[in-house]
């Protein structure tokens, strides 16, 4: 025994304990060399060369000394595990076994060191890049959710990020042979009779080698593969150093044929390595090698021969085994493939991955991202033909490793059995990589939370303060991103949930949207833009994420540029062409978000200009020469139009209402969010754009060098139009003129200002001068602009308009020959050349100074004047038309071209301040400038108006896309913090279970307790609803409590004339004529093929509440859009948040529709739904009721009531429906219960659970109440059901004759009750403990509950109120029949103090009860017991045998007219159908008051019946069946399927064919018969072979299962029809689907990480199914719980949508909650329940919409589940194998109603169709029946000839089909079953 076998973790404590007591007071590095000695086996310990674990148990050691050593010791310790970690596999699989992971988090945790923090993290990514189990990484995700405070993240938080970004990036094979480079540690592969080498063949795997080369060991070759015959020849391939040398043995040829490959193989790293050996024929054969999909050889090579064998197959190494020829590393997945693959395959291998090792079957089975080329080069069927060698470590049976490659065809490749065999020191490796262990956590979304935590402070200390790490946010939006990149189902997740992250990033700090947050983005995108993901998929994160104004608005100015620019980068494929035309052919709700997010980026852009300076955004924009910036403007301006349309569709009234000044309003409230100045906003609003005067104060703005450029480029040079050429020309020369002149004149004033000594007229002058305007400033009066009106088009602009000057002109301020003066001594003036060559000085310069200005002139001018002078002499031609004087003579001498030739740019600029150019230029290219600003003018105008509605849409959108995702925000973070709640939770719990096993039982049931909990609306298939959920959002009410007991609120009575509104009581004529409405409708429907898009107003029922809204159809949804401007809606939202008020429904959805009357009027409508809820909506009119059921599919009322699935059945009244339905028959016959038959009445009288005012209503069963026992057999208990509640008590039976005798009015009918026996208060008193009945009920009583004294608090007290009470009629609920929650004050309700005792009895003065959990009867010792005893109680003989009468009450003959008087059952009657004319009611007044006065007093059912009802026959005992055996007498049938095969399942099908599946995986079919026998004919039983099925017996459910699942029912499963068996536990991680008519697998399923150890079906069955419709569940070693869905059309596993396909399909739900390898699993598809439970484990139940809802927790601590069976009653029976063995049963709430050992462990468990009996078997041999409410035995059978394997129970109970080990199948009578 080694040292890790003695000494486990408790002893290493003590040792450490005792060795620190050694070194105490302060241990020392003594303590370390020893026990890293030990570590290696007790040899020197030495890093490079003996540095591998042999002895874990001494590292035990070393982690608990680390506490005690200084931090010194402390570093170097975990300095030098890195490093043993770093050099070998092996150390890190043996820490990771004795849970190195574990004890790294809790040290990370209590370290304050960093760099200790820093190794210790190293330590920790080199174990979680090896394997990451789901409680390790639940380990690591509660500690970063669960902080030291709500502001303070945990210590060393970001390393922990860190580190999962790099195990994510790091991805290695979860599933690889690893080779210890012993002696005799190779993979030996059997015999090859026949290698393939006739057209050439393919070797691939997948390598990481741990050696490092030893330039002294020119001997040490390891091997990598050997196939070599028994005479050498063969090939192989070994390293030398760092390179791959393959070798190729001919038997001819005396030497070895080596080729080096030209790689360099590097140590521990994979690579995938592929070796092709082509055969050729009339040349050399070659040999090809790919490492990582790159060629890197190619060389000719001569094959061996093909006639022997080889026998001497291995891979690591050869028969010789030696250490220096053996390999030290890892090895995945070896193919061998009879062909020689091309390029493109080996690329596409590449791409698989490491982790793929499976036959190339399946593209489902691959969640990589793969192009449609590689998928057919991958999938088409040619590898897996040509597949005929293939092993890998998941497909291993101890030592031995079996044969994966399809063994059709290649049987003859192998000389024996084709399994390998693992030699000493080869051993399979399976971990677990984070990708999988998050898949088990729910995937991506359990990091979600963390991003709402960025702004937590870090315990990081900076001058003795805590800072905040912005860099957080990029280091968990790169592991999202890492996580998707690869993963397919990631990716798709993320698509799904990509508005959650802007959404998360939008709560937090807007320093958290940095450059590298957008590097992130774009580096993602820019990969998806190279994928193969469809562009579909491809978009929603583009617009979620790049697009998403409201996020990137709160950025930085910075973050916002590199956004808006690298967008409109080319090199970001984003913004192609292609996008914005696909975008289509996508839906128009996603085309109008896309739209709208590209108009949000304009949004920034325009945000930027503001932000930078005018002539920067000019520059922007004139430079930008990218296609995306053309296509995202093309875009934008679409985006007007997609808002009209929208706005067309949604809200056309609304429109043209929108005032100017609110768009001007808005505009400024979102522009003002982007961070504008008020003066900035009003500037812009009024138009900023367009000022009445742009001045340009400094001309030297628009002569630099970057304007001049623009110019420049947009000088025509070849105009296809020549007409245009004119234009364009001049107005280009013509604004370069202006600017030279006024740039002179500018350098003239300035010169002016600079002379001191001016004489008095110069001074004059200069005073005159700055009277006018003090600087030369040029001056565009554009005239006036309407700004007041932004949707007025700007006037036009003419020559007229323009003027240009200082003044009034140009020329007035340039003096003329005759204005000359006198120049003062030592003034020169200065010459202008005219056309005539004649001067025009306008100006005098001194002489000193003239230089300096011509200086300056050819300075500012030189871009300017170049460009003038360049346009002078390129277009002459052109200009000299338009350069012409008054008379016609050409301006553009030759003179004047000289000068522009030379570039004499002062020269030519005096030459324009003539008058005469001056007067040319205003005259001819005025007026071509003027078309040009007026042009400019309307696209100034234009752009403003779209920048403003855009700005407004973009408002609009946002506002409404917030408002729209409120609500699912607020459900998805409710969800965030209980699931890390829940983590945290379990985190706890798993640590204290280590310290007490008891504590964590008790604490976990305490949270349980301490929730709050509602009643789940939907239904099962007998139309009960069990379920509770956790009210996440629920409250105890507390403020709801009375202050003043004897307050009581007032009831609203509203008065109306009875006359106007009475209408005669509908006669027998009238009611054989209502049943004729229903045929005649049926007549007149037109069956649409294809559904048009209709809108309908109307109002959907949710329990008391009446929601306005809108119904609109489109081709494949439905949408109901409640009003949320109404108080209803206000209220609702309020009380009950989980009520869908707006929803959307697919179609095929729909499961059943009834039409229904509201307040007496048909024009109502209830549809059922497949995800078993329902809605109720009231339409306008009955003809909107026949709208809407022609647009619903036609189902009828659904498949179980008898009738045709047609829409006239749907429009039918309730008495046709009734006459036609087959229901009676079936109750009569004892096929159904009596609960099943008043449901049935009740729903097709109308009654809806959506409804309270028509609730269903069921009878008083039970009278006595007060004794402590009770026997349903004695008729004496029971109440009359002939009679009407009223008349039970005889005293009160003459109140109710005397008040009708009496009754004197003439407008109000007779009647004897005042009160009705079922309404809407009544339905509330009776469930008033249950959410959201709770809620209700206090709004009912004006926001209080109601005094105690009339709160439901007894149930004896209830009954006898009914008795006493003349205004207490009232009947019972179902609830009463089936939910014993609705007895238990659960929610801790304080409901006040109750007067009266248990039977309503007065307390003595000042006593008071206390009113909690209703007081139950002596004879029921539990809620749970009362409902079991009730539901039996309605189910006696007696109660069949009387219940007709009852039913002849309300539903019957008895219910009104003559029959009514004489049974004592006459209501008030507007509570009758028919008996109001609501047509004649014109007051709206009136017609409200009577509405609610009907809805508060009650509704009779419609009446179904106008005879008596038929009485129920009971059963007749019939005569027993003939024993068969004389062994056993029980044995009524036997037959041999299989030799000392056990039976693993059966399963007897709808077709009376029994299945038996054997531990072989074969599968029999018998055929099952049998005849109900008399006295005088005995019964007629036989159970014989199917001959005519070929497959039975002879074909083999599949590949073998993987040898870690053990072989049980749970295996396998089989349809209602037995046409199908459903089958786990394969090693390629798939279940599969058979058919029983042939045998072959007619679909494989992929999705689970894991192997899939356990599957459940069941059938949907009731109102709320689709025929054939099933769920499947699916258990796993990857921890999960996957939920599909089964389609009866297509008999096969099919998407949520129920379409299907022959690729991959997903799950509905996926289930997490465990930490070890899921063992059984039950899916209850009538209750949507699964319960599952894990390996050392807890059993969960989830809803099947993926929610946690319990924790089954047993009374003692059994943690071995190993069965989980449900039941037709909700509950759930889990056989524990701990120890000898018990059952618990568990309620569908997770309550334990009882438990029992049993002795021995089970090994088949079956419960009986009606839920009333389980039947168990196990290695005793005998057969044992219990009652399944109690666990008592009924019935133990006598012992078998061996062990019992399997069990099942007929449908009718009266034979148990039992499976032996032996392969005998028995059938035993039963006598327990109903008579």
């Amino acid at each position: 025994m080694s040292l890790s076998e003695k000494l486990g973790p408790s002893r290493a404590k003590e040792l450490a304990a005792f060795l620190l007591k050694v070194e105490f007071p302060a241990p020392t590095r003594r303590i370390m060399e020893p026990l890293l000695e030990m570590l290696v086996g007790g040899q020197s310990f030495d890093l490079s060369q003996n540095y591998l674990i042999r002895e874990p148990a001494a590292l035990l050691l070393l982690i608990e000394l680390i506490p005690s050593l200084s931090e010194e010791l402390q570093l170097d310790l975990w300095s030098t595990l890195g490093a043993m970690l770093h050099q070998c596999l092996h150390n890190i699989s043996s820490c990771h076994n004795i849970g190195m992971t574990e004890k790294c988090l809790d040290y990370l945790a209590k370290t304050k060191n960093p760099k200790i923090a820093n190794h210790i993290g190293s330590v920790l990514e080199l174990l979680s890049g090896y394997s990451l189990s789901v409680k390790h990484l639940k380990s690591i995700l509660s500690y970063l959710y669960n902080g030291q405070s709500d502001t303070t993240w945990a210590p060393h938080s970001v390393l922990l990020i860190s580190l999962l970004n790099n195990v994510t990036i790091n991805r290695t094979p979860d599933a690889f042979f690893s080779f210890s480079g012993g002696h005799g540690s190779v993979f030996a592969l059997p015999p090859v009779s026949k290698w393939p080498t006739q057209t050439g063949f393919t070797v691939s795997m997948w390598i990481r080698s741990e050696q490092t080369y030893d330039s002294q060991r020119d001997y040490y070759k390891p091997i990598l593969y050997w196939f070599r015959s028994g005479r050498g020849s063969g090939y192989s391939a070994h390293f030398v150093g760092s390179t791959l040398v393959l070798e190729t043995v001919g038997k001819q040829i005396k030497k070895p044929q080596t080729h080096p490959v030209d790689h360099v193989f590097h140590s521990f790293q994979w690579y995938m390595v592929t070796v092709v050996y082509t055969a050729h024929r009339l040349r050399s054969s070659e040999v090809q090698c790919y490492v990582d999909g790159v060629l890197s050889l190619t060389a000719e090579v001569t094959l061996p021969l093909q006639e022997e064998i080889y026998d001497k197959c291995f891979l690591g190494g050869n028969h010789v085994a030696t250490p220096d020829s053996v390999f030290q590393g890892q090895m995945a997945a070896l193919y061998i493939w009879r062909v020689p693959l091309s390029r493109d395959s080996i690329a596409s291998l590449y791409k698989l991955g490491s982790n793929y090792r499976s036959q190339f079957k399946f593209e489902a089975e691959v969640d990589m991202p793969l192009t449609m080329k590689e998928q057919k080069l991958l999938f088409d069927g040619s590898l897996s033909n040509s597949l005929i060698i293939s092993y890998n470590a998941k497909a291993v049976d101890g030592q031995l490793c079996l044969e994966a490659s399809p063994t059709e065809g290649h049987s003859s490749v192998f000389a024996h059995s084709p399994h390998a065999t693992m030699l000493e020191g080869v051993e399979p490796v399976l971990t677990t990589s984070i990708h999988s262990a998050l898949h088990s956590l729910g995937g991506i979304q359990a990091l979600f939370p963390l991003f709402s935590q960025l702004d937590t402070e870090q315990l990081v200390t900076l001058k003795g303060k805590t800072v905040i790490d912005y860099s957080l946010s990029v280091k968990l939006l790169s592991l999202v991103f890492e996580l998707a990149r690869n993963s397919t189902t990631y990716m798709y997740q993320l698509v799904q949930m990509s508005s959650l992250i802007p959404h998360l990033l939008g709560k937090v700090s807007p320093l958290h949207l940095s450059g590298d947050l957008l590097s992130v983005i774009f580096d993602f995108l820019r990969y998806l833009s190279k994928s193969p993901y469809s562009e579909e998929l491809i978009q929603p994160l583009v617009v979620q994420l790049l697009f998403n104004a409201s996020l990137w608005i709160r950025a930085s100015k910075k973050c916002k540029f590199l956004l808006f620019f690298s967008s409109m980068s080319d090199s970001v494929p984003l913004l192609s062409s292609s996008s914005v035309t696909s975008r289509r052919r996508c839906p128009s709700s996603y085309r109008f978000q896309f739209i709208h997010s590209k108009g949000a980026l304009l949004v920034l852009f325009w945000d930027l200009m503001i932000s930078f300076s005018q002539n920067c955004c000019l520059c922007i924009c004139s430079t930008s020469q990218s296609q995306s910036f053309k296509v995202l403007v093309v875009s934008s301006l679409d985006c007007i139009k997609a808002n009209n349309d929208y706005e067309d569709q949604q809200s056309r009234y609304h429109k043209h209402k929108i005032a100017i000044e609110q768009m001007k309003q808005q505009s400024k409230t979102l522009l003002k969010s982007v961070g504008m100045t008020d003066t900035s906003l009003d500037k812009y609003v009024a138009g900023s754009l367009e000022n009445k005067l742009v001045s340009l104060k400094d001309c030297q703005l628009l002569l630099n060098t970057i304007n001049i450029n623009r110019i420049q480029r947009v000088i025509p040079r070849e105009l296809e139009s020549r007409s245009l050429l004119q234009p364009i020309l001049s107005s280009i020369f013509y604004f370069l003129s202006v600017l030279c002149v006024a740039k002179y004149k500018s350098i003239l004033d300035s010169v002016e200002k600079e002379r001191a000594d001016l004489s008095l007229p110069r001074r004059q002058r200069s005073s005159t001068s700055s009277n006018g305007s003090q600087s030369p400033q040029l001056s565009l009066e554009l005239g006036s602009l309407p700004l007041e009106d932004p949707s007025s088009p700007p006037p036009p602009l003419t020559p007229d308009t323009l003027r240009f000057s200082r003044s009034d002109s140009f020329g007035s301020s340039v003096a003329s020959a005759s204005d000359l003066k006198e120049v003062p001594p030592g003034e020169k003036p200065m010459q202008f050349f005219g056309a005539e060559g004649v001067l025009h000085p306008p100006t005098t310069v001194p002489l000193n100074q003239a230089v300096d200005v011509s200086e300056q002139v050819s300075v500012s001018l030189r871009l300017a004047g170049g460009c003038l002078c360049q346009v002078l002499v390129d277009h002459k031609s052109v200009l000299s038309k338009v350069l012409t004087t008054v008379d016609g003579r050409n301006l553009l001498s030759d003179a004047a071209l000289k000068l522009a030739e030379a570039n004499s740019t002062v020269e030519i600029t005096m030459l324009l301040c003539s008058q005469e150019w001056q007067t040319s230029l205003q005259k001819t290219a005025a007026k071509y400038f003027a078309s040009l600003i007026t042009e400019g003018r309307h696209i100034t105008h234009i752009s403003e108006s779209f920048i403003r509605t855009l700005a407004m849409n973009v408002s609009q959108s946002i506002k409404s896309n917030q408002e729209i995702s409120t609500n699912i925000f607020t459900k998805y973070e409710e969800g965030l913090s209980l699931f890390i709640s829940d983590i945290i939770k379990d985190t706890l719990v798993d640590r204290k279970m280590k310290k007490a096993e008891l504590l964590r039982h008790a604490q976990t049931a305490e949270a349980l307790h301490s929730l709050l909990w509602r009643l789940d609306l939907k239904e099962d298939s007998h139309r009960r609803r069990l379920k509770t959920l956790p009210n996440h959002n629920g409250s105890t009410h507390s403020n709801a409590v009375r202050s003043n007991p004897e307050q009581l609120a007032m009831e609203d009575k509203s008065s109306f004339d009875p006359n106007l509104l009475l209408s005669p009581l509908p006669t027998d004529e009238d009611r054989l004529t209502d049943e004729r409405v229903g045929e005649e409708e049926g007549d007149i429907i037109v069956e649409n093929k294809e559904t048009p898009q209709v809108s309908l107003d109307c109002s959907m029922i949710f329990l008391s509440y009446v929601l306005p809204g809108t119904l609109s159809f489109t081709k494949q949804h439905f949408t109901f859009t409640a009003d949320d401007s109404s108080t209803e809606y206000n209220k609702v939202s309020q009380i009950c948040d989980y009520c869908p008020l707006s929803d959307q429904w697919l179609l095929a959805s729909v499961t059943a529709v009834f039409s229904r009357y509201y307040i007496h009027q048909f024009k109502a409508l209830e549809i059922f739904f497949n995800d078993k809820s329902s809605i109720f909506i009231v339409l306008k009119s009955p003809s909107d009721r026949k709208t809407v059921i022609n647009l619903l599919p036609k189902v009828g009322i659904g498949p179980n009531y008898g009738l045709p699935q047609t829409r006239s059945v749907s429009l039918s009244p309730p008495r046709q429906l009734f006459k036609r339905s087959d229901m009676t028959d079936k109750w009569i016959k004892s096929e159904i219960s009596n609960f099943d038959y008043l449901m049935f009445l009740n729903t097709v009288a109308g009654r809806s659970f959506n409804d309270l005012s028509q609730y269903p209503v069921f009878p008083w069963i039970l009278s006595d109440y007060k004794s402590k026992t009770i026997d349903l057999k004695d008729s004496a208990i029971y109440r009359d059901l002939s009679k009407p509640i009223g008349c039970l008590n005889p005293s009160r039976l003459d109140q109710y004759l005397e008040r009708y005798e009496m009754w004197e009015s003439d407008s109000i009918p007779s009647f004897h009750y005042g009160t009705h026996y079922s309404t809407m208060a009544f339905v509330v008193h009776w469930l008033v403990r249950v959410e959201p009945f709770t809620s209700i009920h206090i709004d009912l009583h004006d926001g209080f509950f109601d005094h105690g004294s009339r709160l439901f608090s007894s149930i004896a007290r209830a009954w006898n109120n009914c008795q006493v009470d003349s205004s207490d009629v009232k009947e019972l609920i179902p609830e009463l029949f089936y939910l014993p929650e609705m007895l238990q004050n659960n929610n801790k309700f304080v409901l006040g103090f109750d007067e009266h005792g248990e039977f309503g009895e007065e307390l003595p003065e000042g006593q008071l009860n206390v009113v909690n959990d209703v007081l139950l009867p002596p004879w029921a010792e539990n809620a749970e017991k009362f409902i079991e005893i009730h539901r039996q109680a309605l189910e006696s003989d007696y109660v069949s045998a009387n219940l007709h009468q009852w039913v002849d009450l309300i539903f019957g003959y008895k219910q009104n007219g003559p029959e009514a008087i004489k049974s004592t059952n006459v209501f008030y009657h507007i509570t009758y159908p028919g008996s109001v004319n609501w047509q004649a009611i014109t007051d709206e007044y009136q017609l409200k008051a009577l509405e609610q006065q009907v809805l508060q007093f009650g509704q009779t059912p419609h009446q179904l019946l106008l005879e008596p009802h038929l009485q129920k026959h009971l059963a007749i005992k019939e005569f027993p069946p003939q024993p068969k055996s004389k062994f056993n007498p029980a044995i009524v049938a036997e037959v041999n399927v299989s030799l000392d095969v056990p039976i693993g399942c059966l399963h007897l099908s709808s077709t009376h064919s029994l299945i038996a599946i054997t531990y072989n995986q074969l599968f029999g079919i018998y055929k099952w018969n049998y005849t109900q026998g008399t006295i005088s004919q005995p019964p007629q039983i036989s159970l014989e072979h199917d001959q005519s099925n070929t497959a039975s017996l002879k074909v083999r459910l599949g590949d073998p299962l993987d040898q870690s699942v053990s072989f049980s029912s749970s295996c396998f499963d089989v349809t209602p029809a037995g046409d199908y068996i459903l089958s786990c536990g394969f090693w390629d991680s798939s279940f599969k689907v058979f058919s029983t008519e042939t045998g072959l697998s007619v679909q494989s399923v992929f999705a689970h990480r894991g192997i899939v150890s356990c599957i459940s079906f069941s059938p949907e069955e009731g109102l709320h199914s689709l025929a054939g419709d099933a769920l499947v569940a699916t258990g796993s070693h990857d921890v999960t719980v996957l939920l599909w869905r089964w389609s009866g059309r297509y008999n096969r596993i099919v998407n949520q949508l129920g379409t299907s396909t022959q690729s991959s399909v997903n799950p509905i739900a996926i289930l997490n909650g465990h930490e070890k390898t899921i063992t059984c699993v039950a899916v209850s598809a009538s209750h949507g329940l699964v319960a599952s439970g894990a390996k050392h484990g807890c059993c969960l139940i989830h809803s099947t919409n993926g929610e946690l809802l319990h924790k089954l927790v047993p009374s003692n601590p059994w943690t071995h589940p190993h069965i989980i069976k449900s039941s037709p009653q909700g509950h759930f029976i889990v056989h524990y194998a701990d120890q000898k063995g018990c059952l618990a049963v568990f309620s569908c709430n997770g309550k334990q109603l009882c438990y029992k050992g049993l002795g021995e462990p089970a090994l088949a468990v079956s419960v009986s169709n009606d839920g009333q009996y389980l039947v168990i078997g196990g290695f005793s041999s005998r057969v044992y029946v219990l009652l399944l409410d109690s666990l008592s035995v009924v019935h133990a059978y006598d012992k078998n000839e061996s062990s019992i394997r399997s069990l099942h129970m007929s449908k009718d109970n009266r034979f148990i089909f039992i499976g032996h080990s032996s392969g005998v199948v028995s059938v035993f009578a039963t006598h327990f079953w109903r008579t």
